[in-house]
């Protein structure tokens, strides 16, 4: 990971799904100009589908799921407890991070999210900027696994909009609008992880 440039990132594949095609559209603008390629599920049940088929792994595989759970007959939630049923896909893919974006915000349905495995959870209306923070720090969270297997050891420190490329020593660098979202982010999730375990 040594000078990988966080512009690697923008190459990432970003499957969106939700029955609302006004918000699919939106999405998928917002993340396209922010670098990422995107693809569309308008249910649960045509992600599913979409995930098991090539498309999903050529030429790279999916990356990230942005999953409503109102959505038909399947909801986001059940489809992100059959992916956590599922170890891996049939190409052999790892099933890729889930970020819920859903009106819902009620305690119980934040915290199923997070029981079924969810990296993390926005709830509409939502701000694009803070979407692609949340987004920013799902990629740099995944980028730490790796860099951990590889190096044994990751520090961070937040890059300035000069200078966003991984610095010499492989330490790990959040773009800054990732590192405004981190330490708010983790809270939340140390105190879900926490109530979990005590409920």
């Amino acid at each position: 990971l040594c000078k990988q440039n966080l512009t690697n990132m923008a190459k990432q594949r970003i499957l969106i799904v939700d029955d609302e095609e006004d918000i699919c559209m939106i999405l998928s603008y917002s993340l396209q100009k922010a670098g990422y390629k995107t693809l569309v599920a308008h249910s649960a049940e045509e992600a599913l589908e979409l995930l098991q088929s090539p498309i999903a792994h050529t030429p790279s595989p999916i990356d990230l799921i942005l999953l409503d759970i109102m959505m038909g007959e399947m909801s986001g939630l059940e489809m992100a407890e059959k992916l956590r049923l599922s170890p891996s896909s049939p190409q052999g893919a790892s099933i890729p991070p889930i970020i819920f974006l859903t009106a819902l915000s009620d305690e119980d349905t934040v915290l199923q999210g997070f029981k079924l495995g969810a990296d993390d959870y926005i709830t509409k209306p939502f701000r694009t900027a803070e979407l692609l923070s949340r987004i920013d720090l799902s990629d740099f969270t995944k980028a730490t696994c790796k860099a951990a297997k590889s190096l044994g050891e990751v520090s961070l420190s937040c890059c300035s909009e000069d200078s966003p490329d991984w610095s010499e020593d492989c330490t790990l660098r959040l773009s800054p609008h990732a590192h405004k979202a981190t330490t708010a982010i983790i809270i939340n999730n140390i105190f879900f992880i926490v109530y979990i375990n005590f409920t």
